[in-house]
Parts: structure tokens; sequence; C-alpha cells
């Protein structure tokens, strides 16, 4: 009988001769003489037949069937939040919302997950060029338990957690972390477990350590190891590691041993050679030593620096400094060394200037490795926008660019003012003024000299004046008190009274304010009648004086204090968060200082005996940030805050 080989496109489609299935991937036999129909079949895939003659006594034949073409429809996914990750048949498709065409027909198994979210696993049938929908939204695990904050009951010296200032968990741990992800990590007798919501313990508690949950797995210490676990305790990445640190741009750097290593989220290494050390990845590079040798290597485990160098410093400006043997020099971003290695040491770049080391004395380079400040100084700080302070013979002074002294190294100290245009120097107890040419504009003869903004203030014989920076004396020095100016305005007091003057030696208010504070967002606080209220920059009372005490503007809302309460107002006076406090903090709450500042838009207030952080509409934050710590106070005769109680 003739031989016939048929072989299929892949290992997945099945070989049919005469409706008669004969096996996957390829298929060798003998058959009668005659007239066969060959077929490619596979799932969701349109099948391909082949007719084929087989003559009596005919030498073996192989046919090759054709590719299969592929049953398509789409997938819609618009599950929220956005960004959750999305798996298809437990392969990647990317993250919500997502249109997937070109799914194969049939039945798949669909997970939509997302970090501190409870995952969703649906089915989806998909059909020939049509569209199947899937919409809905996750549910998030720490809704209520990122309100949860841990406290220590005074009297026992036990943990529990709090919410919104009640107790939900009670006092029984010997210690106790934030939750994250739905669990939160407890000390019970020296070791650490997880409880739930409820307070259940669900991982015991046999760690050594055990870290927050981030991106579902938590990092904990056994015997001496350390390893990841799930949400459910199970151990996801094997606990053999001495050291462990954070994942950074989806890779952790291990230890076992005297070796380092990358691992993946799955605990997969993911370069072949082991590491001396190494750093976290930052922008896809990471600093390694190798060989005793450090080096840079980029995601790949490439090395971009060769591992050669005894040391290399943080990249600033587009170049880092390097030890080659006793020597420095420096490497640009591709690991090219572009300024030769033969100084005693270097600092970074900073406004294209570098201070150097050579032969024992100070100077500065410029960004193509010229020494343009020569090296004849005892030390020198990094060069600002104009000049670089220098000391020499324990003496300061400052070098522009090329070198030239713009003050004499003959100070006690000096310091560079509004971002280089001038220089405030010391001399035996009084202090004056340089400008950026080099120009003394401001005689050495002052007990103190206040810069900022374009505004200086001078003191003389104990009292305050003002006077501008080509030193004329704009006003005598008459004032008993002042404050560093700030937006233009300084705070000066004579006989007990305050007010303000201008840059130009303009009285902007008079003297008649009990008290007051700098500006900032266009208002100051001030006191009159024994109430604090703000004025503009033309003196006006933009609010009136009804406030027991006031703090600064910051994101366009100020701390009030009334009736022994504190609140927040707005720029109108408006009361937008009411006064309920019995504190404000005036230094810091967790991570917040208290005056909605920096752009984080939360702050720090005491009520119920516990420090909450709230945000610019009076909600209570969540998460570890809204855990209160210590507070500071300073003094109202200090500026500061006056609480109505201090706790």
């Amino acid at each position: 009988m003739p031989r016939l080989t048929v072989v299929a496109p892949d290992s997945a489609t099945e070989i049919v001769i005469n409706d008669e299935t004969c096996g996957r991937g390829t298929w060798s036999g003998e058959l009668p003489a005659g007239d066969y129909v060959v077929e490619g079949r596979k799932p969701s895939h349109r099948p391909a037949a082949v007719t084929v003659t087989l003559a009596e006594g005919a030498s073996p034949r192989t046919l090759t069937l054709p590719a299969l073409q592929a049953i398509t429809g789409a997938l819609s996914i618009a599950y929220e939040p956005d960004d959750a990750a999305i798996t298809v048949d437990g392969a990647s498709a990317g993250t919500t919302p997502n249109i997937l065409n070109n799914v194969l027909v049939g039945a798949h198994t669909v997970v939509i997950s997302k970090d501190d979210y409870e995952p969703v696993t649906l089915n989806a049938t998909v059909t020939e060029g049509a569209t199947t929908s899937l919409e809905g939204k996750l549910s998030n695990i720490i809704s209520l338990t990122d309100k949860y904050k841990p406290f220590v009951d005074e009297t026992t010296g036990k943990w529990g957690y709090k919410c919104r200032r009640q107790v939900v968990i009670p006092a029984i741990y010997d210690g106790a972390e934030c939750f994250s992800g739905g669990l939160a990590a407890v000390n019970l007798k020296d070791k650490y477990g997880y409880i739930d919501s409820k307070g259940t313990i669900v991982i015991p508690a046999v760690y050594e350590e055990a870290n927050n949950f981030v991106n579902n797995m938590a990092l904990v210490k056994l015997n001496g190891k350390m390893g990841c676990i799930d949400r459910s305790g199970n151990i996801i990445i094997p606990l053999l590691y001495d050291y462990f640190s954070d994942f950074s741009e989806g890779l952790a750097v291990v230890r076992d041993g005297d070796k380092c290593s990358f691992i993946d989220v799955n605990g997969k290494k993911v370069f072949p050679i082991d590491f001396d050390g190494a750093n976290g990845f930052y922008k896809g590079r990471a600093r390694v030593t190798y060989n005793g040798k450090e080096g840079i290597i980029d995601k790949t485990g490439a090395f971009i620096v060769p591992a050669k160098y005894r040391d290399i410093k943080s990249f600033e400006e587009g170049k880092a400094g390097v030890r080659l043997n006793d020597k420095w020099g420096f490497i640009d971003e591709n690991g090219k060394e572009i300024i030769p290695a033969m100084y005693d040491y270097v600092n970074s770049f900073s406004n294209g200037m570098a201070a150097v080391k050579l032969n024992g004395k100070w100077g500065y380079i410029d960004s193509a490795g010229n020494l343009a400040v020569p090296a004849i100084y005892d030390n020198s700080d990094p060069f600002g926008k104009t000049a670089g302070v220098v000391w020499l013979n324990n003496k300061f002074g400052a070098v522009d660019r090329t070198g030239k002294i713009i003050v004499p190294v003959e100070y006690d100290y000096v310091y560079g003012h509004d971002n280089g245009e001038c220089f405030r120097v010391g001399q035996n107890g009084k202090e004056g003024m340089y400008d950026k040419s080099g120009r003394l504009v401001i005689p050495v003869i002052y007990d103190d000299v206040w810069i900022n903004k374009g505004m200086v203030l001078m003191k003389q014989n104990g009292k305050w004046g003002v006077i501008d920076f080509t030193g004329k004396v704009l006003i005598q020095p008459q004032f008993d008190d002042a404050l560093d100016p700030q937006e233009g305005l300084a705070v000066v007091a004579k006989d007990g009274k305050w007010g303000f003057v201008d840059h130009s030696g303009n009285q902007v208010t008079p003297l008649k304010y009990e008290s007051a504070r700098g500006f900032t967002e266009g208002l100051a606080a001030v006191k009159l009648n024994g109430k604090w209220g703000y004025i503009d920059k033309t003196g006006r009372m933009a609010i009136p004086a009804r406030y027991d005490d006031t703090l600064y503007f910051s994101e366009g809302l100020a701390a009030v204090s009334i009736n022994d309460k504190a609140g927040f107002i707005d720029k109108t006076g408006k009361m937008v968060i009411p006064a309920v406090y019995d504190a404000v903090n005036y230094d810091y709450c967790g991570a917040y200082e208290y005056d909605f500042g920096y752009g984080h838009g939360k702050a720090g207030v005491y009520l119920d005996g516990e420090w909450i952080v709230i945000d610019r509409h009076g909600n209570e934050s969540v998460g570890y940030d809204a855990v209160g710590y210590d507070a500071v106070f300073i003094d109202e005769d200090e500026g500061g805050v006056s609480p109505a109680v201090e706790p």
C-alpha cells in the first residue's frame, strides 16, 4: 500500500482523513490506493481540506496542509477603575478600558485586577464579527480599612485600630502597622502576622518581619530568610534571601550569601550574572558592583557603564563623578569618559560648574572639563547661578565662572541670596552686601542684614531700617523689631506697634497693629483690638479682625481660631472648613504640614484627643499618611500658631 505523511500547520491542528481523526500536528501511515479528503481542523478556525489520490505502488508522499484561517470577534472591556490589568485565558491583554480585536470565537476566561481592589473573573463568549462587551466596577477592598488608624492604649501599651476616633479593633497587639490592601501586619509576642478589617488573624503570626501589601504581595522574613506571600498567605516568592529590596521598576534586588541578583515580581532571576552589590533601578538604570568594581546596567542587564570604577556618584546635569583607582573624573550618561580621572576628589555639577580637588586644593571645572577656576582654595561650595563660594585660610569669598574674585576672600562668611544676584558677607560681627558684579553695595557696618526677593533690611545699634541694592538708605534704622521680608513687604515694629514697609522705603500701613505676620498669597495677618484679621498689600482690611488667632494663607486657605476652636477660611473670609478642631498643627502631622502647602492639599488637625489629616473640603484623609504623630507647637510670641488646646 502507498505511504502518506501529513504535516499540519502547527501541533494543535487536528488531522482528519475521510472524516476519521488520525492525530495532531503530523501523521504518517499506509493507505489503500484511492482518493482521500485530508482536513486540518482546530477550534475557532475554518477547516482547510486537500484532496489527494494514492496509486498502487506509488512512492511515499508528503502532504502539507495550508494554514487555518482564524474566526474572530472583538472583546470590549470597560471596567472601573482605569488602568486595571486584563488577562484573557492567562495571557496579559493590556489595561482597562480596552477593546481587544481579533479575539478567537468561543468561550474565554477574563480576569480584571488592580492593586487595592478585589479582582473579578468573568466568562465571555466571542462570536464571529461581533463585539462582546464586559462592563462593571471593581470593589475597593480598602474603602473601609484605609480609614483605620493604629493607636496605642497608654494604660496597657497594646496596639489596636480606630476609625474616625472610634475603636474598631481592640488594642490587643504588641505592635500594629497601617492597613494596606485590606490587611494589616500586627505583632504578637515578637512575631508578625496579618489581620483583616474585623481583627481576625488571616495570616498566622509566624514571621520575624512583615511589610505592607503592595501589588497584592508582601515581603516577609522567616528563619532569617526573606521572600513574598500573597493575600492568602501562600508563598509566591520563596523565602531564600538574606536581603530583599522594594520592587523598583518591576525588579527587586535580592542577596543570597555574598552575591546579589535582580528578580521580577514572579521571583524569576532576570539576569544571568550575580553582583557583589546592587542598587534598585531608576529611570531604567541601576548601579551595581561586579568583581569589586562599580558600573551601571540597563534593564537588559547590559553594562552601560563598565564595572571598573571604585565609586560612581549620581548623575547631575548629565554627568557623574567616577573614581578610577585613586583619581576622580566624569562620565556622561552613555558611560563615556568625558573628563579624565585626574582629580583628588570631585563634587557634582551645579549650574554648569563642578568643584574639584587637585593636589590638595579646590577649584572649579566647566562642562567641557576646563579648569576654569584655579585649584588654589582650601574648599569650595557647589557653584551658584553666578558664582561659587570659596575659602582660603579660614576666610571666605566668591569667584565667577572665569575665576575672577567678585567677593574678596577675606570674610568670616559669605552667603548667596536672591538666586545669585547678591552676596551677604560678614566680618568681625558686622554684615554688608556685594552685588553679582563684585561691587560692595552695602558697606560691612551693620549688625544684621536680611535679604529676600529684592528687599533688604539692615540693623544698626539695635534698630532696623531699609536699604536698597545700591546701598542707599531708604529708611534710617528706627524700628525696634522686624520680620524677614516676604512678597516685597516687611513687617516692622516701633513702640510696640506693627506695620509694613515696602522695598522702596514707603510705609504701606501705619504702625498701628498689636502684632502682624508676613505676606503670603497677597494677604498678611494683623492683630487689632485683640483680634486677628488680614490686610492686602494696599493696607486695606480684606478680612475683618474677628479671630482669636490666624495662620498664613497657603493654597487659598488659612487656619484661624475662634471660641477656642480652629477651622479654615478662604480669601473672602468665608469659613470653608468649620471651626471644630481643638488645634491646628504648626509643623507636621504624619507626612503633611498644617498649611495645605506643597500641592498636597492636606493639613493636620487635632480633634477628640487624636491627630488626623483633612483635605481641602474638611474630609478626613485616608491611608498611611493620615496617621498623626507628635505635634510641634511654636509660641505665639514667636509667630507660630496659638492652639486652642495644646495636648
